[in-house]
């Protein structure tokens, strides 16, 4: 599944922190990992040698493994020519971290995910939250939170989700929100939010309870151990909630999805968590939008 890995490096040691994670899947899956530059129009330096530098310490760690890195060096707009290279390479993941030459700065994303994200990356992006210090998590795949909300887009990073529980020892949340209000237009009156009935409210929850329980049943057979969780409230605050407990995690969501009682926009939950939170996130597109 994750046979081919980019790694888009842009010669700052930040970037630099999507190496590890990049290792870690490397050596269960023998992926081959590319480590990407691109330089920019008028742009100078020794990107060349630092990802060199960058594949020789990679090369060191997958030592007796069947993964193997190679580098390449492009010149252009850094978010296209690094979507144009997944596409002409069949790639299958890539990894990045939220900040680059810029530094930690107030948004959780640096300008070039920003661009990738919105011109659709046709594959699986894991975002790495960076950190300040020089400590990691021991492992990228060891705590995963899947937020869902019923749909077939929403589902979109299970297949992957699954396949990492074949080779890892994960801890697998599957999550869903209810919502207990709706926003209603109301023409010269402007909008307004009205509640659900506590009837509908709890039958909603039951079926979530039910739907998590069927995509708990998924895993079987898998190194994981999943738990379920069913929450009350806005989504994106309940997930940013949630994984706050949690510690260091894994957020995996899908692009898209849908609204209604229960359910929630799946891009907007999206787009808040990428804003607001402060977890590394694995964003799948799904075929359908």
């Amino acid at each position: 599944m994750f046979a081919k890995i980019l790694v888009p490096l842009d010669g700052s040691k930040i970037a630099e922190q999507a190496i590890p994670y990049a290792v870690e899947i490397a050596q269960a899956f023998g992926s081959q990992v590319t480590l990407l530059g691109v330089i920019e129009p008028g742009s100078t330096g020794k990107l060349q040698q630092t990802i060199n530098a960058s594949a020789e310490t990679m090369d060191k760690l997958l030592t007796g493994t069947t993964a193997t890195v190679k580098t390449s060096v492009l010149s252009g707009l850094p978010a296209r020519k690094i979507l144009e290279y997944t596409g002409s390479e069949q790639i299958d993941l890539v990894i990045m971290t939220g900040y680059g030459r810029s530094g930690i700065g107030p948004w959780p994303l640096g300008g070039t995910i920003h661009k990738v994200l919105h011109l659709k990356s046709p594959v699986p992006i894991i975002v790495i939250r960076p950190s300040e210090g020089t400590e990691f998590p021991p492992r990228l795949l060891s705590r995963i939170v899947v937020p869902l909300d019923g749909s077939v887009r929403s589902e979109s990073p299970l297949p992957y989700i699954i396949e990492i529980a074949k080779r890892f020892d994960v801890e697998v949340y599957v999550m869903r929100s209810i919502e207990t209000e709706t926003e209603v237009h109301g023409g010269f009156s402007g909008q307004f939010r009205i509640r659900f009935e506590d009837k509908d409210i709890e039958n909603a929850r039951k079926t979530a309870e039910a739907y998590l329980s069927n995509v708990a049943g998924r895993f079987a057979g898998t190194r994981a151990t999943v738990k379920t969780i069913v929450s009350t409230g806005e989504a994106a605050a309940e997930i940013i909630k949630y994984t706050d407990t949690l510690g260091y995690c894994l957020i995996a969501m899908g692009s898209h999805g849908h609204s209604g009682l229960d359910a929630w926009m799946y891009g907007s939950v999206t787009q808040k968590i990428i804003n607001s939170n402060k977890k590394s996130l694995l964003i799948v597109r799904s075929l359908e939008s």
